[in-house]
């Protein structure tokens, strides 16, 4: 009982609610006493003040142990969608860790532009499920060293539309937003992208950050067929697509946000890491840039 009252004063509402039913207690004291042609002195609002006080403590711990538990299942929630990403990502060395780094960038990027709380919870799940399409893409297509052939980058540009149909569609807005995040994180800001050819902010502004901190993440990667790009390579690259691959404002907060002292990237561990899987199939969008 100690920790719930302690932890029902991180919240506002534990404030009004206390508020509440102490002025409640005592303008029922003070009622009962007109009623009855009673003058209440000064210190019998005492009991009333504790009563209410009392009640309002307990009301504010049977909503905080609703709130709190809703927040521990949440977390497990998304810990348990975190470690489906890590075992797509370790069907093979390419895809080593990638998930869980444009879930890191990605959450960065929202917090900085001000993305809302519940924006924020969808970006982590939707970035942590972008490539969940990926599990019905072949090994020897997501493992294969050499450029892939017409009919090979046909077949992975389905991921996006097979990643949503995994998800599965439904009227809640929250699964929306991750299904959006899925289906669109390939989109390009011109319009040239796929799946649905959307442009501009017709583009989710999830999507449209998912897709930045997925490139990123794909350039500064290991491949099986080049050595990763520096930092500054990558984000050289980001900025000359900006405006006809990328959200031309996104990518400059992206940019400054990784130039800040106080920013750290994602761990990584390149001795076991070779590529995102999909890095073939964006450098050779992103060098087809028609801006």
């Amino acid at each position: 009982m100690s920790a719930i009252s302690l932890s029902v004063f991180r919240y506002r509402q534990t404030y009004l609610t206390l508020v509440t039913t102490v002025l409640t207690m005592n303008i029922l004291a003070h009622a009962q006493s007109s009623l009855i042609g009673v003058t209440r002195p000064v210190s019998g609002y005492i009991l009333p003040t504790i009563i209410g006080l009392v009640i309002g403590l307990l009301l504010s711990a049977n909503r905080v142990s609703f709130i709190e538990k809703g927040e521990a299942q949440k977390r497990l929630f998304i810990n348990i969608v975190h470690a489906l990403s890590i075992a797509l990502d370790e069907r093979d060395a390419y895809t080593y860790g990638h998930s869980s780094r444009v879930t890191e960038l990605s959450i960065a990027l929202g917090g900085r532009v001000g993305l809302s709380s519940l924006q924020l919870e969808m970006l982590e799940l939707g970035s942590i499920l972008h490539d969940v399409g990926k599990i019905g893409i072949p090994d020897t297509i997501l493992n294969k060293p050499e450029p892939l052939n017409s009919d090979e980058i046909k077949l992975i540009r389905q991921h996006p539309s097979k990643g949503e149909r995994i998800i599965g569609l439904d009227k809640n807005r929250r699964q929306q937003m991750i299904v959006e995040c899925i289906r669109s994180h390939h989109e390009r800001y011109d319009g040239s992208g796929y799946p649905d050819g959307l442009a501009g902010e017709e583009i989710p502004i999830l999507a449209r950050i998912i897709a930045i901190t997925d490139a990123y993440d794909a350039m500064t990667s290991l491949r099986p067929y080049r050595i990763k790009m520096t930092a500054e390579a990558a984000m050289s690259e980001l900025a000359r697509c900006s405006g006809s691959q990328f959200d031309p404002r996104l990518t400059l907060e992206f940019s400054q946000m990784l130039t800040a002292t106080d920013f750290r990237l994602p761990a990584r561990n390149d001795q076991t890491e070779l590529a995102d899987g999909d890095g073939r199939v964006w450098v050779q969008e992103v060098s087809a840039d028609s801006a």
